[in-house]
């Protein structure tokens, strides 16, 4: 300003400089900070990603014709299957059912044929125990609530799909003639598990005497009052540690019906 003394003039310059370098350290520190915040940024959102992003390694590749149904292997190493709807009841009992097999059923309306693997005369306590929990848990007295429940078992030809004059046997449904073996009062509760067997780990739901015999990493339910996807969440965060399942697999393998921890 040619008006201003020098001294004036210097005074103004410096006041000036003062500010643009105010200016020039809070651009700065500004800077800084948006540089920490998209660090942040970048951290949350890979940790996001690795959340949602498809497991490398899964349970299976593909499904075995035993895990297109419900199974499990009880303590003895019996393969053990029961229908999920009415065409699997029927392919059950169709393709499945062998004459060195038993065939059980809850004693209750809504129930899957189930198939053991196993002749008559091998069969013991435990294993009748662990057969008839799994026939009950599978059952509608899982939705009804019920903490126990009948189950009979039969040979297999004893199981039939003729029906006699004025019978109806719908689809799912079987005929059982003769005399019914009964195992009385079959706990309601299943436990679920990643279990090695057939050459590969597997997620397995069945009696807890059987999951014990094949992994020390299992969770246990019955029925209850929570729904059976929020069940699920917690049971993937429990038993996923080498994230080898996703939770469809875990819903695949829960009984129809809310559930609760044991």
């Amino acid at each position: 300003d040619s008006k201003k003394s020098i001294p004036d003039n210097a005074e103004v310059y410096y006041e000036k400089a003062k500010k643009a370098k105010r200016k020039i350290k809070g651009a700065l520190i500004a800077i800084e900070n948006t540089k920490r915040q998209l660090a942040d940024m970048e951290a949350k959102k890979e940790k996001a990603m690795s959340n949602i992003m498809v497991p490398q390694k899964r349970v299976k590749k593909n499904l075995k014709w035993y895990e297109k149904l419900r199974w499990f292997v009880s303590s003895d190493g019996i393969l053990v299957v029961c229908g999920r709807d009415a065409g699997t009841n029927e392919a059950v009992v169709k393709k499945y059912l062998e004459q060195n097999d038993i065939y059980l059923h809850a004693d209750i309306h809504g129930a899957p044929s189930v198939v053991a693997k196993v002749q008559s005369d091998s069969l013991n306590d435990n294993l009748l125990k662990e057969l008839g929990e799994f026939s009950a848990s599978f059952s509608s007295a899982w939705s009804k609530n019920f903490t126990s429940q009948d189950v009979y078992w039969v040979e297999p030809d004893q199981v039939s799909k003729t029906p006699v004059s004025g019978e109806f046997v719908p689809k799912g449904a079987f005929i059982i003639r003769g005399h019914r073996n009964y195992i009385r009062g079959a706990k309601l509760e299943i436990s679920i598990g990643i279990v090695e067997y057939d050459g590969e780990k597997r997620i397995m739901a069945g009696p807890t005497d059987a999951m014990k015999h094949h992994t020390n990493k299992f969770v246990t339910i019955k029925p209850g009052f929570t729904k059976k996807e929020k069940i699920a969440k917690e049971i993937l965060s429990r038993i996923n540690e080498d994230n080898l399942l996703s939770l469809d697999d875990v819903v695949r393998v829960l009984p129809s019906g809310k559930c609760d921890f044991i």
